[in-house]
């Protein structure tokens, strides 16, 4: 049988006011892939729950489960976690203000967070309850654990619009607020502008895509939090620029052909992507763009994604604390409560 989920997330810091009691078990998740699951009771002696889950959180999962009786359990435990990929750690409450069938997880690794979780085993229940929350301002997470703790989030737009300064700050306020292992990504176009003392030509472009995405790679193989404020896929919109005013030629369809092959594959590496609007405009001393060749810049980018698809928010550095809520989908506690209310009355 099919199972649908709605699931919150909530600040940690709310989540005594969502209960009846502090009454709870620790679970600890380890993660091989994103689709298989151990999972251990701490301090309990029940064997280890092996489970399998196919499908998703807004169209229904299939989900598998099976004990897991090892002949020398700590030995076992061991290799587990070493092999594990990802490894949650949360207390889990049953005993809460919305009665049975919700149950309030407060994760303290990979991050500090809360999330409330509702199973319905009718899909038209569930659609009930996704228009419910829009009445309600509430974000839900269609994320499973593996697409939540490990993401890259890009952040797009023109010169001189505060990326760079945007997706550190962000970073930062994850790191500090949430303890959630994040960073921001180095731009290798400003990099290269600044050893090489002169603007990136149409034939640089490759060279700049490949270096952007090593540097992303590299800070991904130990941050869960990627912040990218130079997405590789941007080496695609400066090289059509670059290819104004150049003879056509064999080699120079190859290689934006190419690019372009690049690009589109790397649109899907980003999990969300947010583009950054001019407010207040100054030269950073390195691309040396005027005003009104930013926006014409910052045009062609939303084109591009508008083109292919890909939906973006639109944000300047005021939006900061709107954009740390959309990334983890955070509801604040009286929506919530509201919310459950609502929903109690209508099912």
């Amino acid at each position: 049988m099919k199972e649908y989920e709605i699931s919150l997330a909530i600040k940690a810091d709310n989540i005594n006011d969502l209960l009846k009691s502090s009454k709870s078990i620790m679970l600890r998740d380890h993660y091989m892939t994103p689709e298989h699951r151990f999972r251990v009771e701490v301090d309990s002696k029940k064997p280890m729950v092996v489970t399998f889950k196919n499908g998703n959180k807004k169209n229904g999962r299939d989900e598998y489960e099976s004990e897991v009786l090892p002949s020398s359990e700590d030995n076992f435990n061991k290799f587990i976690e070493s092999a594990a990929n990802l490894t949650v750690e949360k207390r889990r409450f049953t005993d809460t203000i919305f009665g049975d069938g919700v149950t309030i997880d407060q994760v303290t690794s990979p991050m500090n967070i809360g999330f409330i979780e509702l199973e319905f085993d009718d899909i038209d229940i569930l659609n009930g309850a996704t228009d419910l929350a829009d009445e309600f301002n509430i974000k839900l997470n269609i994320k499973n654990a593996w697409q939540y703790f490990k993401r890259k989030i890009a952040f797009a737009g023109p010169p001189s619009s505060g990326k760079t300064s945007v997706a550190k700050q962000i970073s930062l306020i994850m790191n500090n607020r949430f303890g959630a292992n994040s960073s921001d990504v180095v731009e290798y176009a400003t990099s290269f502008i600044q050893k090489q003392q002169r603007i990136p030509t149409f034939d640089d472009q490759i060279l700049i895509y490949m270096k952007q995405k090593e540097r992303e790679e590299a800070i991904a193989s130990t941050a869960n939090f990627v912040f990218s404020d130079c997405p590789a896929w941007l080496s695609y919109v400066y090289g059509i620029r670059a290819l104004s005013g150049m003879e056509p030629s064999s080699s120079t369809d190859f290689a934006i052909m190419s690019l372009y092959k690049r690009a589109i594959k790397s649109l899907s590496d980003y999990d969300m992507t947010f583009y950054m609007k001019i407010v207040d405009y100054v030269e950073n001393g390195v691309r040396y763009h005027s005003r009104d060749l930013s926006e014409e810049i910052g045009n062609e980018i939303t084109s591009f994604l508008k083109c292919h698809g890909r939906s973006y928010i639109a944000m300047t550095y005021n939006d900061i604390e709107d954009a740390v809520n959309s990334i983890l989908y955070l509801n604040e506690k009286e929506n919530v409560k509201a919310f459950f209310a609502a929903l109690r009355c209508n099912i």
